[in-house]
């Protein structure tokens, strides 16, 4: 199995069975995806820089990011605003996050304009599957 194909593979189990998993089982996702990682990113360092550009299909997207963050989910960069180097906007059919009735979300749902597949997260608040931080940012590495 190829490494993207390993990866949503992966996510899918997250996805179908997140409401019954244990801890364990999320331990389990986040080292081996550390171990997917390993093996196959070309970013050996997970510790960024604030010269470090990230681009998705030859557009830049980073300048810069702060570590990468590895969980049941995947390695995700962490970047604040500043390190964005396009506009973001709202990911559509989420703007309901963006209301005060629902001040208990744990992040926002943006994507780069033009690049509606690319999910980028505004941490508000902390999970338990990884060691996301409010305020600042995530995008996955896969992409």
């Amino acid at each position: 199995m190829n490494v993207i194909k390993e990866v949503n593979y992966l996510r899918g189990i997250l996805e179908n069975h997140k409401w019954r998993m244990t801890s364990i089982e999320y331990h389990n996702l986040t080292v081996r995806h550390q171990e997917l990682f390993n093996e196959h990113h070309v970013l050996k360092d997970c510790q960024g820089t604030n010269d470090t550009e990230v681009h998705v299909n030859h557009v830049p997207i980073l300048d810069g990011y702060t570590r990468i963050v590895i969980g049941a989910h995947g390695p995700y960069y962490e970047f604040t605003e500043k390190n964005l180097v396009t506009s973001v906007e709202i990911t559509k059919g989420q703007e309901w996050r963006t209301l005060p009735k629902y001040h208990y979300v744990k992040y926002l749902h943006l994507n780069p304009l033009g690049m509606p597949d690319i999910k980028i997260y505004k941490q508000k608040k902390a999970v338990a599957y990884a060691d996301y931080r409010p305020g600042f940012m995530y995008m996955d590495c896969w992409v």
